[in-house]
Formats: structure tokens, C-alpha cells, sequence
């Protein structure tokens, strides 16, 4: 899923080990858990999109919590986030709240805190926590955002992002993995976040348009219908270039009549994108 690549940061030059990678291809079915609305978290594979949900703000919505680790956190955030740059005060604190051990094989529980990423099976591994945090905050998210995770991966990122807004979807093509996923959200509480398994390239149209977009495995060029699901001055962070060579993590910003502005924010290696991002096309978003 994740491989390394060199690149200087502002506070630390390091080899900085890449995010967690989840391949997206086509599955049929969907695997999703219940809004936060309801009493309890539910999971069905029916081949059908849950029901949009209006997007406001939530003075309150289930961010679990626990001491457990709590040290070791802040000092994940103090030594690996902070000191690289990332300031975003709400990610910062999603990072020190998010307790990762939980989305870790009890085999990797000691290294959950390490500055790199880690086995989950399946042969994934769950992203490094600068990786996590940097995306995270490359969206300038709120409470009333609404987030589209491409690759679910262990959950970690997705509990990030749940911990920052309710409005969290994620799809996962790997339904082993997607399964665990959702079992961890339940055990743990994080109601608000909805799973599907299927085609990360075409996102998942029956909840758009998002204010954000994460994607973590790299496609040759932005997917059209990513573009097409944000809303005018959302933004996808995305990994973009071939298979086999250093790609370029990149935010692009959707402007007034569809104009787009691209940011570069660091070299990065990741696994590439399958399924219909496999097939060639035409009048692309570009890379």
C-alpha cells in the first residue's frame, strides 16, 4: 500500500513514509453504517446507496474519546505533525483525540504511535500520521462540511475526519477490509461515519456534492466525476502520476464555472488507482 519517498518539510527533512493505500476498483455491493441520526449503528449490503442527509451544523455528534494513550498522542502530534508543519488547530486536535491503536492488529499496538505506516491485512497498511493530518487539514474542513474518503483502509483517516464534521462517507473496495472497518466504528462509536464498497474513480453521487475529497491511491489523472461531486470552492487532495515513479500530492479547488486551481504539496508514492481508472480515457481532469 505504501511506500517511501524523500522529500524536505518545513521543521524536519526526513524519509517520510507514504499514507495507507486502498486500491479502488468495482464491487456490487454496499456496505454502510446508519446516519448518526439513528440510535444505533447498522450495517447492510444491499447494492444500494444510503439516502442523503442534509448537511448543518451538529453542536454535538459522537466523537469517542479515551485516555488510553492519550501521552503518546500529543507527542505523535508534537514531534511528527507540528514540527512538519501542519497548524490547523481542529486537526491538530482530531490527531491527539483519535486513539490509532484502535485501528491497528493487536501484533502492531506497540508501534501505533511510530512516525510510519503499518500492516492492517489484506496487504494494506494504515496511513502515517503526518500523512493523515496533512491531507486532513489540505481541506480546510468544518462542522458543516461534508467528506468523501476514496479507500477506507483501517478507518483511521475517516475517524480523523468524523472527529472534525458528522458528515463523513468512505468507500472501500476491499470488502475484507471494509468489514473490519465498520466493525471497529461500531465497537468504538463513530456513528456518523457511512461505508460503501465500490468503484472509488465514479465517488459516490447520491451524497454529492462534498465540500472535500481524500483519495488515497493514485490514479494518472483527477477522475471528472470527483471534480464534478465537489461543490464550487470545495477541494480533493489526491495523489496524481504513474505507476511506478514519485507522484505528486496535489489540492485542487473547484472555482466559480468549474475553473480549477491546482496546489503541489509533496512528492509521495502510492499505489495506483484500479478499476475504471484503468481504462483509457478522454477529456480527462488532467494530472
Amino acid at each position: 500500500m505504501s511506500i517511501p519517498a524523500q522529500h524536505s518539510s518545513i521543521g524536519c527533512a526526513a524519509l517520510v513514509l507514504l499514507t495507507a493505500i486502498v486500491s479502488a476498483g468495482s464491487a456490487p455491493a454496499a456496505v454502510r453504517q446508519a446516519p448518526v441520526s439513528q440510535q444505533q449503528s447498522t450495517t447492510s449490503i444491499d447494492g444500494q446507496a444510503g439516502a442523503s442527509r442534509p448537511v448543518s451544523t451538529r453542536d454535538t455528534w459522537n466523537r469517542p474519546r479515551t485516555e488510553e494513550a492519550a501521552a503518546k498522542r500529543r507527542e505523535m502530534v508534537s514531534r511528527q505533525i507540528e514540527a512538519r508543519g501542519v497548524s490547523d488547530p481542529k486537526v491538530l486536535d482530531a490527531m491527539r483525540n483519535v486513539p490509532r491503536h484502535w485501528f491497528v492488529s493487536s501484533r502492531s499496538r506497540n508501534l501505533a504511535y511510530s512516525d510510519r505506516p503499518l500492516p492492517i491485512g489484506d496487504g494494506q497498511t494504515i496511513s502515517q500520521p503526518y500523512i493523515v493530518a496533512l491531507m486532513t487539514e489540505s481541506l480546510h474542513l468544518t462542522a458543516e462540511s461534508k467528506v468523501l474518503e476514496i479507500g477506507t483502509g483501517s478507518g483511521y483517516q475517516a475517524a480523523v475526519l468524523s472527529d472534525i464534521t458528522p458528515h463523513v462517507f468512505t468507500i472501500e473496495i476491499v470488502e475484507p477490509l471494509a468489514r473490519r472497518a465498520i466493525a471497529t466504528f461500531q465497537k468504538h462509536g463513530y456513528d456518523s461515519i457511512e461505508t460503501r464498497v465500490g468503484d472509488g474513480y465514479a465517488g459516490w453521487v447520491e451524497h454529492a456534492p462534498y465540500d472535500g475529497i481524500i483519495v488515497t491511491c493514485a490514479p494518472d489523472h483527477i477522475p471528472p466525476k470527483l471534480i464534478e461531486q465537489l461543490r464550487t470552492g470545495g477541494r480533493i487532495c489526491i495523489p496524481v502520476g504513474g505507476e511506478g515513479v514519485v507522484q505528486k500530492l496535489v489540492v485542487v479547488t473547484k472555482r466559480e464555472n468549474g475553473r480549477l486551481e491546482r496546489e503541489s504539496l509533496i512528492p509521495v508514492r502510492f499505489v495506483p488507482m484500479t478499476g475504471e481508472a484503468r481504462t483509457p480515457k478522454t477529456g480527462d481532469s488532467g494530472d
